[in-house]
């Protein structure tokens, strides 16, 4: 019996082996067929995309004819390419050709790049007027707008500083490239604008709001009154800076005072606790990591190339450079004070020493401004009262830079160019003053001293020393009238002085050159007078 069952067994086994091998005989034979099906339609499909004379050709099976109909392929293939790069030739051609006439339109046939032409043309009086003429019209618009937000519809005002603030700084970063001074983007005010961005993130987050509320109405409205912002409307680079450092006062104000029963999503952070010592440990905090990447940044990672480039300078440089400045001066008397510097010791900004001594003292600041942070957010009529203050400060700054430097510039520069008319026949008809130039000479050693070139003017909104008066001079020659009645006289002037040396006596051609010889020596030793550079000018003009 279990000899049966196991023969048993076995041939259920083969059965069982036949049966699987059949089923996969069948399956293997079904899957060619699919295949074969796939094959054929994939054939048709690429046949049916081949024109009519070559699908005819491509029936045929001889050897011969395949040869042949690869070789038609081939050719049709080098004609394609051929007629592609001819194309690709022509569309270059057209483009370098578009682009010429673009420039000839732009330029008016002038050898120079579009960018160039546009630089240069940006320089001319009439088209800078035209740029500050609609800097005013932006700058009060925006400033009107910005108003009507904040009083009107508070809960949209984040929404309108988000937007207006980056395009602000946009246009400084494309600003500041030309200039070479993209390195102050990453200056404190700058931090605090990314960190209300971060608000938007986190709308109902206190920690963050104190902190954002301490920048606010901390160090950058006191750099509003210190470094004398000023609402100069059409000046677009006075006006961002001036928008930088009081639209976030504005802001935390909005949120923390009017967003309350408006249904805005920041509606929680007008709820918040009290601005304690949890606020100011965070700012504190806050300030301490943007410090520390300020001066990874710049101290350690791109040491190097701030120190190859003198052209590009940061704030810490350009604080410790600038001897004009109030802060410069309070700091340095402070130092030789406490006798942590020597009686002719001066701030070099390559040394450890220098640059701890600045970032302690705007740590100092920044910790001195942040400490009203306690009434004013506890107070609606102490926040109030605060951000109208520094409001009328900036206002203030821009009426006194508009009657006391810019209408002065404004008046002067056109009593020069009168007096240039009449005294046209003087080798330098706008002097610069004397005291100006020993000064300007003075910082540029003592900057060469140190190894870096005078910081930037401009960034400072404290003061604004007038143009040169010879540079209004050669702005207003742009002027076509001024330029005629100029020319006029110049003209009239070297004649009547030919005339008077050739009247009176007779002279002979040597006697003549000598005499001119001898008046161009003249003006010689009077161009060594006036100086290279002046000299230089004037032989331009």
């Amino acid at each position: 019996i279990r000899e049966a069952l196991r023969g048993t067994l076995h041939e259920l086994s083969n059965l069982e082996l036949e049966l699987i091998g059949e089923r996969l005989k069948s399956q293997i034979g079904k899957q060619r067929k699919s295949l074969g099906r796939l094959v054929e339609g994939l054939q048709n499909r690429r046949s049916a995309t081949i024109p009519g004379k070559v699908r005819s050709e491509m029936n045929q099976s001889s050897n011969a004819q395949r040869l042949k109909l690869s070789e038609v392929i081939g050719d049709r293939r080098r004609r394609l390419s051929a007629q592609l790069t001819r194309v690709d030739r022509q569309m270059r051609r057209a483009q370098k050709h578009m682009r010429r006439r673009f420039e000839k339109v732009i330029t008016g046939g002038q050898s120079e790049s579009v960018l160039d032409y546009l630089q240069s043309q940006r320089k001319k009086p009439t088209v800078v007027r035209l740029i500050d003429k609609s800097s005013f019209v932006g700058g009060v618009f925006t400033l009107l707008v910005s108003e009507c937000i904040l009083l009107l519809y508070p809960e949209y005002f984040f929404l309108w500083y988000t937007i207006f603030m980056s395009v602000l700084l946009v246009a400084r970063w494309h600003s500041y490239q030309f200039k070479k001074w993209t390195y102050f983007m990453l200056d404190f005010c700058y931090f605090a604008q990314l960190c209300n961005y971060l608000q938007f993130f986190f709308p109902r987050s206190c920690t963050l709001f104190h902190m954002n509320f301490a920048y606010a109405v901390g160090p950058l409205c006191c750099s509003v009154i210190i470094w004398r912002n000023s609402l100069v409307f059409h000046d677009v680079d006075k006006v961002t800076t001036l928008y930088i450092h009081i639209l976030p006062s504005w802001l935390v104000y909005a949120n923390r005072w009017l967003i309350a029963g408006t249904g805005s999503r920041f509606e929680e952070l007008a709820q918040c606790e009290a601005f304690g010592t949890a606020g100011l440990f965070t700012a504190f905090l806050g300030y301490l990591f943007w410090q520390v990447l300020f001066y990874v940044k710049t101290e350690v990672v791109d040491a190097a190339f701030l120190n190859s480039d003198k052209d590009h300078q940061t704030s810490l440089r350009w604080m410790a450079l600038d001897d004009s400045k109030a802060v410069h001066r309070l700091v340095l008397w402070l130092m030789r004070k406490y006798q942590l510097m020597g009686p002719k010791e001066r701030f070099d900004p390559r040394t450890h020493k220098t640059k701890i001594i600045f970032m302690a003292s705007q740590f100092v600041f920044t910790a001195i401004t942040i400490l009203p942070t306690f009434l004013v957010h506890k107070y609606f009529l102490v926040n109030l009262a605060y951000v109208i203050a520094v409001f009328t400060a900036g206002v203030y700054n821009g009426g006194e830079y508009y009657i006391e430097v810019f209408s002065r510039r404004y008046y002067t520069q056109f009593e020069k160019t009168a007096t240039a008319v009449r005294d046209f026949n003087a080798d330098n008809p706008i002097d610069k003053t004397t005291a100006e130039e020993e000064a300007t000479s003075e910082k540029e050693r003592s900057a060469s001293d140190v190894g870096f070139r005078e910081p930037p003017p401009m960034l400072s909104d404290d003061e604004d020393g007038e143009d040169s008066g010879l540079d209004d001079f050669y702005d207003l020659l742009e002027d076509d009238a001024s330029r005629e009645m100029l020319e006029d006289q110049v003209v009239s002037g070297l004649l009547d002085r030919v005339e008077s040396q050739n009247s009176g006596n007779d002279e002979s051609p040597r006697d003549s050159s000598e005499s001119q010889m001898s008046l161009a020596e003249e003006d010689d030793a009077e161009k060594d007078a006036h100086g290279s550079t002046a000299s230089s000018k004037n032989k331009d003009v």
